[in-house]
């Protein structure tokens, strides 16, 4: 690999990674594409676009499960992850047991995790806000409704009497 020179402080540096590991996988260069989405994964390991694109051009079920792991710990309802985990724990079970070997990709770290469970968490919380701003507004909206009907039909009353 041309060896690239990343500052983690770098904003584009992630983006920039992606872009040569996918260049790398359009002609064919697998290997090159693995070394840049790697090298991705350990700047950014909350982006679940780089396990995705690891996934396909890994060359070892223990690699493959650890991304795969790592995808469903971002994305913990992804069912494709889920299933191809399933299958290759049942597949690799008797394999591994007998020949273990060491992963060459890390885990998702728990401080990521983390980072992305409180992201979600306060999306979640503004959304309810949001909702119950509109929820409010409505009730404000109908109750006046309510209100100018209500003072219609009293006054229709005393018109009667």
């Amino acid at each position: 690999m041309a060896k690239t020179t990343v500052k983690p402080d770098n904003p584009e540096a992630f983006e920039r990674l992606m872009r040569l590991g996918n260049v790398s996988r359009a002609q064919g260069d697998h290997r090159l594409a693995h070394e840049y989405w790697r090298e991705a994964a350990m700047l950014q390991p909350e982006r679940v676009e780089v396990w995705k694109a690891l996934l396909n051009i890994l060359e070892t079920d223990e690699d493959r499960r650890v991304c795969l792991q790592n995808i469903l710990a971002l994305e913990p309802d992804n069912r494709p992850a889920k299933q191809q985990l399933a299958a290759l724990l049942e597949s690799t079970t008797t394999e591994t047991a007998e020949h273990p070997r060491p992963a060459k990709l890390p885990l998702v770290r728990p401080q990521a995790q983390q980072k992305v469970q409180r992201w979600y968490g306060k999306a979640l919380q503004y959304t309810l806000e949001i909702l119950l701003v509109v929820l409010i507004t409505l009730a404000l909206l109908n109750l006046e409704t309510v209100i100018h009907f209500v003072q219609t039909a009293w006054q229709s009353l005393i018109g009667m009497l």
